[in-house]
C-alpha cells in the first residue's frame, strides 16, 4: 500500500512539473519547444491551444488535492492533450525515446488521475 501512495505522489509531480513547464515553454516561445512541434509539423497554432488546455487541467489536478472529481478530470485532459503530440510524432517518423517520453507522462498523467 506504501509503495502505491510513493508511486502516485511520483506521478504527480511529475506530471505538474511536466504539464507546466511544455506548456509554458510553448507559450513563451521556448526555441526547442518550437523547434521540435516545427519538425513534425505540428501545428503552431494547436500547440498554443493545447497549451492552455494544459495550464487549465493542471489547475484542475492541484485543486484534485481537495476534491477528487477535478483531479480525475485535469488528469483525464492532460493524458488526452498528448495523444496528438504523439500521434503526430508517430508519423513523423521520430525517434521512439521521444515516444516512449511522451507515453510516460500520458502515463504519469493517467496514475494521477485514477488512483484513489
Amino acid at each position: 500500500m506504501a509503495s502505491m501512495i510513493l508511486l502516485f505522489w511520483i506521478a504527480y509531480v511529475l506530471t505538474v512539473a511536466e504539464f507546466i513547464a511544455s506548456p509554458v515553454n510553448t507559450l513563451r516561445g521556448s526555441k526547442m519547444h518550437l523547434q521540435r512541434l516545427e519538425e513534425v509539423h505540428f501545428p503552431l497554432s494547436f500547440a498554443r491551444f493545447l497549451s492552455w488546455v494544459e495550464l487549465v487541467a493542471v489547475i484542475g489536478v492541484l485543486m484534485g488535492l481537495w476534491i477528487a472529481n477535478a483531479r480525475l478530470i485535469g488528469g483525464v485532459v492532460l493524458a488526452l492533450c498528448f495523444v496528438p503530440i504523439i500521434i503526430w510524432g508517430i508519423r513523423a517518423k521520430r525517434p521512439m525515446s521521444d515516444i516512449l517520453a511522451l507515453l510516460f507522462f500520458v502515463a504519469c498523467a493517467l496514475v494521477t488521475a485514477f488512483y484513489k
